[in-house]
């Protein structure tokens, strides 16, 4: 198990922030499963969006978060758009927790 530290969680920097998860997540490979938490999830989606294209991971649990930008939050995490297709194939099975509260 491996738990990212970002180092500037009170000010959105998307781009250090993947750079942070890119060094403590190391390769991903078909046994990785990636768990995403509130501005985690989309940070996650990002990092396995531009992954390599040909690695494909066991599954992704994304809780409490969102998939497109919402007012306040970092931008440059849905700068290009995120393409939902090619994200469900990267995955073998996938996870989505989340209310309405």
């Amino acid at each position: 198990v491996v738990q990212p530290v970002f180092s500037t969680v009170h000010v959105p920097n998307p781009q250090k922030w993947l750079a942070e998860l890119a060094a403590a997540a190391g390769e991903l490979d078909q046994q990785t499963v990636i768990v995403g938490y509130s501005l985690g999830v989309p940070t996650v989606l990002r990092y396995l969006h531009d992954y390599e294209p040909s690695v494909r991971i066991a599954g992704l649990v994304l809780v409490a978060g969102f998939g497109d930008g919402i007012g306040g939050r970092p931008a440059a995490l849905f700068a290009p758009p995120l393409d939902w297709e090619r994200l469900q194939q990267r995955a073998r099975w996938r996870i989505c927790i989340y209310a309405n509260n």
